[in-house]
Parts: structure tokens; C-alpha cells; sequence
């Protein structure tokens, strides 16, 4: 995957407009309001979608996390679900 060049990219893009220094329960709060607004319907999905999928990254960044480790084992983990799928 390729989550660590998105995280890095979005790094780049809030450094640029002075978002970088917004604190992890600051976006959390922002990834609540997104979410709301994507459960109520008032605006274009794929939008709300795109701002969630930022505020993610940006949290990512926070917490210096891989996203592609991450993302591996987390398939790692659901193919128990897979296995049970094919029972």
C-alpha cells in the first residue's frame, strides 16, 4: 500500500497552510463534525469521505504512525473472518 506516501503528502499540505500545528483532539473533534455531516446527508458524500480520510492522515501524523504496517496486519488479522467465510 501506499497509506505512508498519503500521510506524508498530506504532512507537506498542512505544513504549508499552517494546519500542522492543530493538536489530535482538535481533528478528532473535526472528524466528529465530518461524520455527523456524512450520517445527516447534508452534503456530497464523497466529499465528506475525502475530509474524513484527511483528518485520518492527519491524525496518523500525530501519532508517527506506519499506515502501511498497519494496513498489513490488520488483513493479517481479518483473515479469520475470510476463513470462516469459506466453512
Amino acid at each position: 500500500m501506499h497509506l505512508n506516501s498519503l500521510k506524508k503528502f498530506v504532512k507537506a499540505k498542512e505544513k504549508q497552510a499552517g494546519f500542522d500545528k492543530t493538536d489530535s483532539k482538535a481533528l478528532i473533534q473535526f472528524l466528529e463534525k465530518e461524520i455527523k455531516e456524512l450520517k445527516q446527508g447534508k452534503k456530497e458524500a464523497g466529499n465528506k469521505i475525502v475530509d474524513i480520510i484527511i483528518l485520518a492522515l492527519q491524525l496518523a501524523n500525530r501519532h508517527n504512525s506506519d499506515l502501511d504496517l498497519e494496513w498489513k496486519e490488520h488483513w493479517n488479522r481479518f483473515k479469520k473472518y475470510l476463513n470462516r467465510a469459506k466453512k
